[in-house]
C-alpha cells in the first residue's frame, strides 16, 4: 500500500476547532507572558501597556495584540529614551512560536 498525501491536509487542520483552540490557549500563555515581562514601573504608561495584551481568535487566524496604540511601539521597539523590551516579540519565542506582524490596515 502506497501513501497518499492529502494536498488539503494543512487548511483542514487549519479550520480543524480543535486547532483553534489549541492555538488560542497558547495565544492565552504569551499574552499573559507578555503582562509580565512589560515592565511596570513608576511610568503609568508602562502600566497601562502591561494590562493591554489581548487575544483575538474571531477567525480561522489567532492573534495577539496590543491595544495600547499610544505607546505600544515603544514598549516593543525602543527609542532613543526607551529600551526596547520586547514583551510581545520575547514572550512569543518563548512559547516556541513564529513571530509576524500583522499587516497595517
Amino acid at each position: 500500500m502506497a501513501f497518499i498525501p492529502n494536498p488539503l491536509f494543512e487548511q483542514e487542520m487549519e479550520q480543524a476547532p480543535e486547532s483553534i483552540e489549541a492555538l488560542t490557549a497558547a495565544a492565552e500563555g504569551v499574552r499573559d507572558e507578555a503582562s509580565r515581562l512589560m515592565p511596570r514601573g513608576s511610568d503609568d504608561r508602562r502600566g497601562r501597556t502591561a494590562d493591554k495584551f489581548y487575544v483575538d481568535s474571531s477567525g480561522e487566524t489567532v492573534f495577539v495584540s496590543n491595544a495600547d496604540r499610544s505607546f505600544y511601539h515603544l514598549s516593543e521597539f525602543g527609542s532613543a529614551n526607551n529600551p526596547p523590551y520586547a514583551p510581545l516579540r520575547r514572550a512569543v519565542r518563548a512559547a516556541g512560536l513564529r513571530f509576524e506582524e500583522a499587516p497595517k490596515p
